[in-house]
């Protein structure tokens, strides 16, 4: 079960701690992708409790989402572990460089 409420100031909070501490596979990615409230002003992804992301789940949710022409406005990252941070981090900056890490 994906946790997406949408605030009335127009956030939107989603909770990854229920898909378990490791979050792999582009179908997972796409299935919280498809969560995500585009008319929302600021998503922010909660990772408390995840300890590793696949370059392929981050990708799909997160690279392409960076890049989608209507995607919200501000996203952000809260409570990643460093090293999944990392991993996020490099699918977004490949995916606006034109590419597919994974």
């Amino acid at each position: 079960m994906i946790i997406a409420a949408l605030t009335s100031n127009g956030r939107q909070e989603i909770s990854l701690t229920e898909q378990g501490p490791d979050l792999s596979g582009r179908e997972r990615g796409l299935a919280i992708r498809e969560s995500v409230d585009l008319g929302a002003q600021e998503v922010i992804f909660d990772l408390y409790g995840v300890e590793t992301v696949s370059p392929s789940f981050a990708d799909e949710l997160f690279g392409k989402l960076s890049v989608q022409a209507n995607r919200p406005a501000g996203l952000k990252i809260a409570n990643a572990a460093s090293d999944v941070a990392q991993v996020i981090q490099f699918a977004v900056r490949e995916r606006q460089r034109g590419g597919s890490p994974a």
